[in-house]
């Protein structure tokens, strides 16, 4: 219900933003879980897991949930299992909803109908209702989300991430791995297969870049997009 935003989005940042507010606002729960049952092929597992890992104790847990919600929804979406390795359930049940929380009639109809699923993470809910309908398609998500096309392409993992880096210009294995926050072993193998694949060349001296077609590519997919999108819609 508001137009996209201007500015590239962090989608792993984001969905812990979610968890955080979610016990405030039951349509953002529901809409974010329902994408990551729709689109779990565009989330990158390694970083959820890290963004899980700095939650506190109630967000982690609405995490948890969440993952399990949309694994349920979704077989595709069991790919997002190993990022709930930081979420534990709430040593203490309570209401997901805080209005839940503070209405002792609400509470006890939460409590006793709970879904076994939130029941698991510690959370007293009695539904809820996933939104596809409220989703973009994967087309229009890759047309005005430039940071998810190259997930699109290497897939969510390392390998995306280390094109993503080298679109800001060449740069040496370690400080890659530096700036995606891995090992220095597991950039320089992705990396590797990059190049076998000739996506990334290596420089004369130290370092790496992407490669000429890789990078018109790049440039060059809004156009293509929305060309091929008006021809489908015809």
């Amino acid at each position: 219900m508001v137009e996209p935003a201007p500015y590239a989005i962090d989608l792993e940042e984001l969905v812990g933003r979610t968890a955080v507010a979610a016990p405030g606002d039951y349509r953002a729960l529901a809409v974010a879980t329902t994408w990551l049952a729709q689109h779990s092929e565009l989330v990158n597992v390694r970083r959820l897991a890290r963004v899980g890992g700095q939650l506190e104790e109630l967000p982690a847990a609405i995490l948890g949930a969440m993952i399990d919600i949309a694994r349920e929804a979704s077989p595709t979406a069991d790919r997002l299992k190993s990022a709930q390795r930081h979420c534990r359930p709430l040593q203490e049940p309570r209401a997901l909803f805080d209005r839940t929380e503070a209405n002792p009639v609400l509470l006890r109809f939460a409590r006793e109908g709970a879904m076994p699923t939130f029941e698991a993470w510690g959370l007293w809910q009695d539904e809820l209702s996933l939104k596809f309908d409220a989703l973009r398609p994967v087309s229009w998500i890759l047309e005005h989300c430039p940071e998810l096309r190259v997930r699109a392409i290497y897939g969510a993992g390392l390998e995306a991430e280390v094109v993503q880096a080298l679109q800001r210009g060449p740069a040496t294995i370690a400080a890659i791995a530096r700036e995606v926050d891995a090992s220095y072993s597991a950039t320089h193998a992705a990396v590797t297969r990059l190049a076998g694949r000739g996506s990334v060349v290596p420089l004369d001296g130290q370092g790496v870049e992407l490669s000429e077609p890789v990078e018109r590519w790049i440039d060059g997919y809004p156009t293509v997009a929305r060309r091929l999108r008006t021809r489908i819609e015809r």
